[in-house]
């Protein structure tokens, strides 16, 4: 990390008892030692929540691809239904309709031409009364 060899350690550590002096030392040591802990500490939480993040990220990601699969799927399933179920129907319903259409068209035209024979011979026979 701090890429220090022996003989640097062992210079900080002479400069360390000239400066604090023996009765100061231990407890600046331990001081020091707790700051790198708490600092290694930091860092491995650090790491574990980017990690997590990276795997939250990662599964929505998957989620999102298989929403785009699902609804590819559905939009065929969709349009193999028009095309297979709802056209014929719909173009059965038409037909019906037509049918319908055609139906009461032609029983209005006999019913007025019904009306109108029945009116001719009503007419007829009061002449021949």
């Amino acid at each position: 990390m701090l890429d220090l060899g022996f003989f640097e350690i062992l210079l900080i550590g002479i400069l360390a008892i000239v400066v604090l002096g023996p009765d100061k030392l231990p407890e600046t040591m331990a001081n020091i030692f707790r700051f790198f802990k708490k600092i290694k500490h930091f860092i491995t939480e650090t790491k574990s929540t980017i990690d997590k993040e990276l795997q939250i990220q990662e599964l929505k990601d998957e989620a999102n691809h298989y929403k785009q699969e699902l609804m590819s799927a559905s939009q065929k399933l969709e349009e193999m239904t028009n095309s297979e179920i709802r056209n014929p129907i719909n173009d059965e319903v038409r037909e019906m309709k037509k049918i319908d259409n055609e139906t009461k068209s032609e029983v209005t035209l006999r019913k007025d031409s019904a009306k109108s024979e029945l009116q001719s011979l009503l007419d007829a026979g009061k002449k021949n009364v």
